[in-house]
């Protein structure tokens, strides 16, 4: 979907990103910078592996992140300014992205999109988005990535944009919304 919308990242702030790295990203943005962020340093050699063998410009943080201390705030309080946009910002480490993405709000003005993940417990997913689209004026964007468990839709990856991104966005493909009926 971003990519039919003429989304083209330049750079991916990658937290949480496993042994494997994230694929998608990978295969649909191999010219972006990423900035990968993960603590367990065991994974370390396979993230190097995944990404050099992909010829991506990727550099490598080992960090925990909170909302507090350390918060992305702090971690990458001298890397905002080299971003280049358009920036997403993706949060995926289990059950502490609300957190994590609280202390990154001084981050946002950097940012062009997030995309964080989250169970489908009322709670989590209405925090969330209470604090990006309620207090924050980010826009729900799309929701991918379904996962399936326990009989019912588990998880999601809920995609926000920044407001200029939406209104951009919404005036370059201004056409009639027609819903898609299922």
């Amino acid at each position: 979907m971003l990519k039919a919308n003429g989304i083209d990242f330049k750079t991916i702030v990658d937290v949480g990103v496993g042994n494997d790295g994230t694929p998608v990203l990978i295969d649909l943005y191999p010219t972006a910078k990423h900035i990968l962020i993960e603590k367990d340093t065991v994974v370390f050699d396979d993230i190097v592996r995944r990404y050099t063998s992909a010829r991506i410009e990727y550099e490598l943080i080992e960090a925990k992140v909170d909302e507090f201390e350390p918060s992305l705030n702090n971690i990458l309080k001298r890397h905002k300014h080299k971003w280049a946009r358009p920036c997403l910002l993706k949060i995926d480490i289990d059950g502490l992205d609300l957190q994590v993405v609280r202390g990154a709000v001084e981050l946002f003005p950097y940012v062009d999109w997030i995309m964080i993940e989250t169970t489908i417990k009322l709670n989590r997913l209405y925090n969330k988005l209470n604090f990006l689209s309620g207090e924050h004026k980010w826009v729900l964007w799309d929701i991918v990535d379904p996962h399936y468990g326990y009989v019912r839709l588990a998880q999601v990856d809920l995609l926000f944009c920044n407001a200029g991104v939406y209104e951009e966005l919404e005036q370059k493909h201004n056409k009639s919304y027609t819903p898609i009926q299922i």
